[in-house]
């Protein structure tokens, strides 16, 4: 659940490896706190409620309440008039959507049921809102136990399937293959070593947090896979093989980590 404006100001509450957590910006900077300790990803019904006066207050689950404070001297949250329950939209144009939270930069749409919905005491009619907006992937249905949908092995060339609410997820990664079932050959390009090609991505990005994989083979020791560049800034990010190893370099401005694979890839075929 997600509600912000054109300019600063949000609030937000996304589970990320089945923890809640609830994000706050009245203006002067993010808070981020975990509304409870246990994970709430085993199918049973929780009730959240979070509450705010001025920049401090309480987010509870099932009645375990958990204190927050925003920074700032701002006790005014400024929002927009659009709540998004269960994702953000895929088209952002005009958009600026909070880099805090990460399911939305992942793209990790809520797979779940939710019901009840009050704002400042009014409930909300959200099968009405559903069925009016067409919702795809949205039904007015839940079920207690969701069928197993991975049970029947459809992701194919070694797929890794993971289990939705009434539907299966396929993840490719890895595998060489797209689509749904990873049924379809990716595409593969070859190098000589003596050019490049760019990937243009279609806005600038300021993110906290990526998900980025591809396969590779080589019998050459050294060699750029991928590097990022930016105009305004010196954050960088750059893969490469380093003496047969893959080195990851992040580079944020102020710190430069690098990580190195003890075992070598020079090697693949």
């Amino acid at each position: 659940m997600c509600l912000f404006d054109l300019q600063v100001d949000f609030f937000a509450i996304e589970m990320l490896d089945g923890h809640l957590y609830l994000l706050l910006d009245m203006g002067s900077g993010t808070t981020k706190t975990k509304a409870i300790d246990r994970k709430v990803n085993d199918g049973e019904w929780y009730h959240v409620d979070f509450q705010r006066d001025g920049r401090s207050g309480t987010i509870s689950v099932n009645s375990v309440r958990t204190a927050y404070t925003a920074p700032g001297d701002s006790e005014i949250l400024d929002l927009d008039e659009t709540l998004y329950l269960g994702g953000l939209p895929e088209e952002r144009a005009g958009l600026i959507f909070p880099t805090e939270v990460w399911t939305a930069l992942l793209n990790y749409g809520y797979v779940g049921c939710i019901r009840d919905l009050f704002v400042d005491g009014q409930s909300k009619d959200i099968r009405r809102l559903a069925e009016a907006q067409r919702a795809v992937g949205v039904k007015p249905s839940c079920s207690r136990e969701p069928p197993k949908q991975c049970l029947s092995n459809p992701c194919q060339h070694n797929g890794v399937c993971r289990e939705g609410w009434n539907r299966y997820v396929c993840d490719c990664s890895g595998t060489g293959y797209l689509g749904r079932s990873c049924e379809r050959d990716a595409t593969i390009l070859s190098y000589d070593g003596s050019k490049f090609m760019k990937v243009q991505l279609p806005l600038a990005m300021h993110t906290e947090a990526e998900d980025v994989s591809l396969r590779f083979r080589s019998q050459r020791a050294y060699g750029v896979l991928m590097a990022t560049t930016s105009r305004n800034s010196a954050d960088t990010l750059r893969l490469e093989l380093d003496g047969g190893r893959v080195r990851l370099t992040v580079n944020l401005g102020t710190h430069t980590h690098t990580h190195t694979q003890l075992c070598g890839f020079s090697n693949v075929v």
